[in-house]
């Protein structure tokens, strides 16, 4: 068959527009406006993730790369946009700590309070926060002054000179007292890790006994070391941070101006968030999220794109906001796994027939060959290619492009398994190389060559499984002599969370849970990855 050049170029950029891994490019495909509107696809009916996102509190979306936790963030800042009262804020978190190590402060200010590599470690938070801080600024600026201007003229007068130098005022004294830290650290007395992680400490004890002689008493003294934990250190970096900024201070300052314009909530949403390694998430958390987050006014609220085990919450009441789970054994509740599973080929369905009707102008079944299967068999095979992963679903049609419809063929069952064991060679398989763009859980239990010594085992026990399914007499695999069901397995939940860097990077996908009949433990289940 022949298909119009056209049509290739519009189907291509319909799979590019569903790999594409930076919130902003979806402005790249196309010039409307209202692109992400027309894009947008709920993972849930009646759109309750974008409802649910939308309430008054602060929600943090956990799914793993590629679930649309950033889609789902432009989706929401498109419909605050369209309201009188609110505004939201966009912080790029992972490429403004990227900066923060290129920082600007004099280390010399320093000398004396903190080993070098403290030091290097304090300035690069320092240098985060105020990064943070100026971001927050820059957004407030462009957003108020775009969406606003009316109500900015209507209060201080047709000049909008008068709103931007209050603005500016707030944040005035962050560069006046730049080095404001140094006289706090010096009545703090912060010393490094590597000055106080070994001290001597004496532990006076007393003895007493009595004999036929009468009683008899002494006192022994121990000399011995302490480590000092860590992160104290890094308790007394954001004690430290916090005074200097003073986050409280300015916000409710910002929020005073935001208030004569008419704005009555900012939410402040946080991209990926999960992408900053562990203390500085902390030290984030701690300065700034918490102290806005807890204010009793509610007029700061955070939206936070995060990735399951890598977050931490500090001070904040896990039961006083929302977390929306993507991965879809967590999103999609139903009594059975088949209804599971039906809801989220549902999902990948709704997904293609939007992004086919908006590129191509087309319904799906022009691309893909149904003279032999139906779609929704092909819905059923993305489901279990990509575990419901939009990006990943973008990925696998990326490849099968490749070897379909810009060769004039419609894509077939073959070319979604090619493109399965190519996309898992490319992006899923580097992950033992030690890639340092991968993001690993924070309690991460065992080492990298340990979980792919696990993984082959339970690779090679699928294998054996096979085999044995296809020479056995039993009734139960009648009806699987072709394809025998080899690639799940089961753990005792109490030990799912070893797994959990493996699901991570998708070489397993959580999809069931269950009770053993004999031990009434409760089981959950994984697939291998398809590729």
């Amino acid at each position: 068959m022949n298909i119009s050049q056209k049509n290739k170029d519009n189907f291509f950029n319909l799979v590019d527009s569903l790999k594409k891994c930076r919130r902003a490019d979806l402005s790249d495909v196309s010039k409307n406006k209202d692109v992400i509107e027309k894009l947008y696809v709920d993972p849930l009916d009646n759109d309750l993730i974008l409802k649910s996102i939308s309430k008054l509190n602060t929600t943090i979306l956990t799914g793993r790369r590629g679930t649309g936790k950033s889609t789902i963030i432009a989706r929401l800042q498109h419909d605050i946009r369209k309201s009188n009262d609110r505004l939201s804020l966009y912080i790029d978190v992972k490429s403004i700590f990227e900066q923060s190590k290129a920082f600007s402060y004099s280390a010399d200010k320093y000398i004396g309070h903190f080993s070098p590599q403290d030091l290097k470690k304090y300035l690069i938070y320092k240098s985060f926060l105020k990064e943070i801080i100026s971001e927050v600024k820059s957004e407030l600026k462009t957003n108020t002054l775009k969406f606003y201007l009316a109500k900015i003229t209507n209060y201080f007068g047709p000049d909008k000179t008068a709103f931007e130098e209050e603005l500016n005022r707030i944040f005035d004294d962050i560069e006046k007292f730049e080095y404001m830290d140094v006289e706090v650290i010096k009545q703090k007395k912060v010393l490094s890790n590597e000055e106080n992680s070994n001290f001597v400490n004496q532990k006076i004890g007393a003895n007493v006994s009595v004999d036929s002689s009468g009683p008899h008493g002494g006192f022994n003294a121990e000399h011995g070391t302490s480590n000092t934990d860590k992160s104290s250190l890094n308790e007394e970096f954001s004690e430290v941070l916090l005074k200097c900024f003073n986050p409280i201070l300015i916000m409710r300052s910002i929020r005073e101006l935001l208030k004569k314009i008419g704005i009555n909530h900012v939410f402040i949403c946080l991209d990926d968030f999960s992408e900053i390694d562990y203390e500085a998430m902390k030290i984030f958390v701690d300065v700034m999220i918490a102290p806005l987050n807890n204010l009793s006014d509610e007029f700061f609220k955070f939206k936070i794109a995060a990735y399951p085990g890598r977050i931490y919450l500090g001070d904040i009441d896990p039961q006083k906001i929302e977390q929306i789970r993507l991965d879809f054994y967590e999103l999609y509740q139903a009594k059975t796994i088949t209804d599971v599973h039906s809801q989220a080929q549902g999902s990948i369905k709704k997904l293609i027939e939007k992004r086919t009707q908006f590129f191509c102008k087309k319904t799906p079944d022009e691309f893909f060959d149904t003279t032999k299967v139906a779609m929704d068999d092909y819905y059923k095979a993305l489901f279990d290619i990509t575990s419901c992963v939009p990006r990943n679903v973008g990925w696998i049609l990326w490849y099968a492009n490749q070897q379909s419809i810009a060769k004039d063929k419609k894509i077939t069952f073959n070319d979604l398994s090619i493109a399965a064991e190519k996309h898992f060679s490319d992006t899923v398989k580097p992950y033992f190389s030690q890639n340092q763009f991968m993001r690993e859980p924070f309690d991460m239990k065992l080492e990298k060559y340990h979980l792919h010594q696990l993984l082959e085992r339970f690779i090679d026990s699928a294998k054996i499984n096979k085999r044995e399914i296809l020479v056995s007499d039993s009734k139960v695999f009648a009806k699987d002599k072709t394809k025998p069901p080899t690639s799940h397995f089961y753990i005792n939940k109490k030990l799912e969370h070893v797994l959990k860097p493996l699901e991570m990077q998708f070489f397993i996908t959580k999809y069931n849970e269950q009770k053993d009949q004999d031990s009434s433990e409760l089981m959950s289940f994984f697939s291998l990855n398809y590729g």
